[in-house]
């Protein structure tokens, strides 16, 4: 007979249907289905699709005293019963919204309102719009990330929410793909409310330009990742100089660039000495030389250069002499 923490750390590789069912096998099953470590952490992706909104209630109320994190992506069929049920619970810091056409303004007032000490929130391919960040601006002192990639109902307006307010301030990692209704005012303002994020992600902003770089690469200084897949195609040297005031930087990701040249590769990889990630697939313009600047990079670990036609056998071996060999 197993004991009971053994018997609890099987249950938790179970999701929320099969626990239910686990729960009427007999009385100490369903005892040991109502250990607080199997309630931490609330998983109903997999059942979105037969997920109602009061299922979706009884399920968070009965974890609520225990609930950290939840898990609601895609969950199509929920509504306000599910974010009162949000709100309740006061230890929540980890909440996945992600793809869920029911959230807007109003559930983020609502769940904004009771969960004070959230550290992630996903709102990706939902409808929020500025009001939900004058809400996030008011309420949540301690996000960490945010998420708000491919939601394209606000404007540049938010962030200036999120700047003047007094939420949001501890923010280390942020992703903005495919927003592409940001201008370059809107960006300004992320410069403004963020001076010590470390990670961001704006991957699928085809309409980014060295106007959009130029004041977050000139004040977020504190960047370690920056992606921008599918975004530099219209960057300028310009904005690659710019960069080189990004000296904390330790991953750099992008693609598809005509302009970067060998020299721009030279001064990023001079000012930011602590790359340890360069992916920059199909730049047609970089050739063996920039291979020289890359080997600089002594703590370099992951490099893609996919479709650089002009790095030849010799650029591989100018890497291979270089620092990062070690």
């Amino acid at each position: 007979m197993l004991n009971r923490e053994a018997a609890v750390r099987i249950l938790a590789y179970l999701d929320i249907a099969d626990l239910a069912r686990c729960s009427q096998v007999c009385r100490n099953w369903k005892m040991l289905t109502q250990s607080s470590m199997l309630w931490a952490k609330l998983d109903l992706h997999r059942t979105n699709k037969v997920l109602s909104d009061r299922l979706a209630m009884r399920f968070i109320q009965r974890a609520r005293p225990f609930l950290q994190h939840l898990n609601l992506r895609q969950c199509s069929r929920i509504g306000r019963l599910t974010f009162l049920g949000i709100s309740s619970c006061k230890n929540l810091q980890d909440l996945n919204l992600s793809e869920c056409p029911s959230v807007d303004d109003e559930s983020i007032k609502i769940i904004t309102g009771g969960c004070l000490i959230l550290l992630y929130l996903n709102l990706s391919h939902t409808s929020v719009t500025n009001h939900s960040f004058r809400h996030l601006a008011r309420h949540c002192h301690f996000l960490q990330f945010l998420s708000v990639a491919y939601s394209r109902q606000f404007s540049d307006r938010a962030f200036g929410y999120l700047a003047n307010g007094r939420g949001c301030r501890k923010l280390t990692h942020l992703d903005i793909s495919g927003c592409t209704q940001l201008t370059p005012v809107g960006f300004d303002a992320i410069a403004d409310a963020f001076r010590d994020l470390e990670i961001l992600v704006m991957d699928d902003i085809n309409n980014l330009s060295d106007k959009h770089m130029h004041n977050l690469c000139k004040r977020m200084t504190h960047l370690k990742q920056i992606s921008m897949w599918s975004s530099a195609r219209r960057l300028s040297g310009y904005a690659f100089r710019q960069m080189t005031s990004l000296t904390k930087l330790t991953t750099v990701k992008f693609d598809s660039n005509k302009l970067i040249t060998d020299e721009h590769l030279r001064l990023i990889c001079r000012s930011c000495s602590e790359i340890c990630h360069l992916s920059i697939p199909d730049c047609i313009s970089v050739t063996d030389m920039c291979m020289k600047h890359i080997g600089t990079l002594k703590h370099l670990r992951v490099l893609n250069v996919a479709d650089c036609l002009l790095i030849s056998d010799t650029g591989i071996k100018f890497l291979t002499e270089g620092a990062c060999q070690y």
